[in-house]
């Protein structure tokens, strides 16, 4: 597929990327939302984060990743989404797999932040 077909395919609204299939996940059963279904994915295909912003919410971030995917974060514990902040500037942070009572960590050369999807949100 070439750039100009999927141009134009944008442009009549048909999807470009395969959706994800919502009736099954690894484990055999439905996921719980769309964002964890999009967390997995970026994990699968091992997607940089790109910038992380403040959110609408106090204790909530935005994380932009390198996909144009954004989605509403937050730390487990609350409050450690500004290491992660900082890092995106100094180095490459990728998202690995979920820890105890997390659905991913963002990780960098330095360490790790534990985060919770809160959903899905638009690039302003």
């Amino acid at each position: 597929m070439g750039f100009w077909s999927t141009l134009a395919d944008l442009f009549r609204g048909e999807s470009v990327m395969p959706l994800p299939d919502l009736e099954s996940s690894a484990e055999g059963s439905a996921p719980h939302d769309l964002a964890s279904v999009w967390i997995r994915q970026i994990v699968d295909r091992r997607v940089p984060l790109v910038r992380l912003t403040r959110g609408p919410v106090e204790g909530i971030g935005r994380a932009w990743f390198a996909d144009g995917t954004v989605l509403l974060v937050r730390s487990v514990p609350t409050g450690r989404l500004i290491a992660a902040a900082v890092a995106c500037r100094r180095a490459r942070v990728l998202v690995t797999g979920p820890g105890p009572g997390s659905d991913a960590c963002l990780r960098w050369r330095g360490g790790c932040t534990p985060i919770v999807v809160v959903g899905p949100d638009q690039a302003d």
